[in-house]
């Protein structure tokens, strides 16, 4: 009488008159990369089981990296190219840098190596600079006097 009074409720969808049954399968199973999956073949073996519709879900651990790539994959790929994206941007501001800094220590090395050069013919013209030295030779020492001397 429950099922006769109940029936609009289940024909509009509100109730469901199913039963729920959880096979668990082989939890140690591990697919090789050789050899994958391709189907998977469930039989029921009760001939009075009346199976109007069923539903397999196959649950399968991943590592951390597949599961962040299949459950959130435009977040996965949005961080992944973000970091690839600044890996790129990095080292090609690091080659612009490098390649900046040697041409400034070429030039720096260049404008030294020219001035050397300018000093070395400009002291060949001119000759060595003579020192001067001055001979006293007339001068005497008085005593309790300092000795007053110039600068050279």
């Amino acid at each position: 009488s429950s099922q006769v009074f109940l029936f609009p409720l289940y024909f509009l969808g509100f109730f469901y008159d199913y039963s729920s049954l959880a096979i668990p399968m082989s939890a140690d199973y591990m697919e090789k990369i050789d050899a994958p999956s391709t189907k998977l073949v469930f039989t029921v073996q009760d001939k009075f089981a009346s199976i109007e519709e069923a539903e397999l879900i196959v649950t399968a651990r991943f590592g951390f990296i597949r599961h962040v790539l299949y459950y959130w994959p435009t977040t996965s790929y949005t961080i992944l190219f973000i970091a690839v994206f600044g890996i790129g941007v990095f080292l090609i501001v690091t080659k612009i840098g490098y390649l900046e800094y040697s041409a400034r220590s070429k030039a720096a090395l260049e404008r030294d190596r020219a001035e050397i050069m300018k000093r070395k013919t400009t002291n060949k013209e001119v000759g060595p600079t003579p020192i001067k030295e001055e001979i006293n030779e007339h001068k005497e020492e008085v005593p309790g006097v300092p000795v007053i001397r110039k600068r050279k």
